[in-house]
């Protein structure tokens, strides 16, 4: 669910010494990533997660997508990723989402992924 903010409207009559104000609501209409998801949350070294943006627009018109990794790789498609987990990163990497639309507005969202370390392959069983 999404929480509006709003803007304030002052009207101001002045009689006979008395002040008087109106006041008027209106929601906020910004650009805004309201969730980004990552499938699986947690990746093997070389894996993949499958990464999702949930935009809301209230403005309407054309949505460009910016992904990056700090370390992983991604693959970017739209609204849509992949990320690939790297062996710089293990324990964890920030993947970021930047959303711009039309209109020049911006938004950002950081996630963070699990990044695990490859299996010792010298361990003898």
């Amino acid at each position: 669910m999404r929480t509006l903010s709003f803007g304030l409207l002052l009207l101001a009559v002045a009689s006979g010494g008395c002040y008087y104000s109106a006041t008027l609501l209106t929601p906020n209409l910004k650009l805004h990533i309201s969730n980004v998801s990552a499938v699986p949350m947690t990746v093997p070294v070389n894996g993949e997660s499958a990464l999702t943006a949930s935009v809301e627009n209230p403005s309407g018109g054309k949505l460009t997508y910016v992904w990056a990794a700090h370390g992983g790789t991604v693959i970017p498609d739209g609204n849509t990723a992949r990320y690939f987990g790297a062996t710089c990163c293990t324990s964890t990497d920030v993947v970021a989402v930047i959303v711009k639309n039309e209109k020049g507005e911006t938004d950002t969202h950081l996630l963070t992924l699990n990044v695990l370390q490859p299996p010792d392959s010298t361990a003898t069983p």
